[in-house]
């Protein structure tokens, strides 16, 4: 994650949960932003956290899913 600068600045701190799901091959097919932090900066940022740690490793065969979905709590502290 990166801490974005305006927020940084303000010294705003934030909880935030982002729920994803990823194809088997690892792709992100979509995410969602289930709480906010209460700072734009900061949810701007969680929306694209998702993104840029595609790809995610693939879902093992075994597991005989298409999609995994999971929920990630994410907290900006400065520091």
């Amino acid at each position: 994650k990166r801490y974005p600068w305006a927020a940084q600045e303000r010294s705003a701190e934030g909880d935030g949960k982002l729920r994803i799901t990823i194809l088997m091959t690892g792709e992100v097919q979509s995410s969602e932003l289930l709480e906010g932090t209460g700072n734009r900066h900061l949810d701007s940022e969680l929306r694209q956290i998702a993104q840029r740690a595609s790809p995610f490793p693939s879902i093992p065969q075994e597991w005989r899913e298409e999609t995994l979905t999971f929920t990630v709590p994410i907290r900006f502290n400065v520091r």
